[in-house]
């Protein structure tokens, strides 16, 4: 049991680091929406 506590921690924690990245990226976007054009192209 507490290997599956620590891989739910671990997937948990990478979440956590994705959605603050997500949320850096959209307050640079925000900040300058010329980055849209960007962002959209790679898409």
């Amino acid at each position: 049991m507490k290997g599956r506590e620590e891989e739910l921690r671990i997937q948990l924690e990478r979440c956590q680091r994705e959605r603050s990245n997500l949320f850096a990226q959209i307050q640079r976007l925000e900040a300058d929406p010329s980055l849209w054009a960007n962002e959209l192209q790679k898409a």
